[in-house]
């Protein structure tokens, strides 16, 4: 059995534990922001920064209608999801050399540059270009001629 290039373990774990990080954060926003948004005290309010103002004070008026959640919450929320668990697909995919996990790679790159998170960007970007590499192709490859 081949031996993995430790850069290849570095982005499959960095992968999972991204997905991972964003479903647990997902699931913290849909329990906690309803309750801030109810229970915080005028006082309170001025304490935050400008921008988590502007943030509550919108969805304040997007749930006046009696909505539990804003409609563009629901949108982010799945769309967020679908990107997380890319994430966690694309890391065991690499960990196991799955040849497919170039294209997800590229296509989970461009799909997260629409996220208000460049960094997801930054590492997809790194990771298919490390793994189009010829010598990292070539552990994909050998992976799926060997099984034959």
């Amino acid at each position: 059995m081949k031996v993995q290039p430790l850069g290849l373990k570095v982005f499959g774990v960095l992968f999972i534990l991204i997905g991972l990080w964003g479903l647990l954060s997902l699931g913290v926003a849909l329990v906690v922001m309803p309750k801030i948004a109810k229970t915080i005290s005028a006082e309170q309010r001025t304490a935050l920064t400008a921008t988590a103002r502007e943030k509550l004070s919108r969805w304040e008026r997007a749930t006046a209608s009696g909505a539990k959640y804003p409609t563009v919450f629901y949108f982010n929320l799945y769309f967020n999801a679908v990107i997380f668990s890319i994430a966690i697909i694309n890391g065991f995919g690499i960990l196991l050399l799955k040849p497919w996990t170039r294209w997800l790679t590229l296509g989970w790159t461009l799909l997260s540059g629409q996220t208000k998170w460049p960094i997801l960007f930054g590492l997809g970007l790194g990771a298919f270009f490390y793994l189009i590499q010829p010598s990292v192709k070539a552990q994909f490859t050998k992976t799926v001629t060997s099984d034959k």
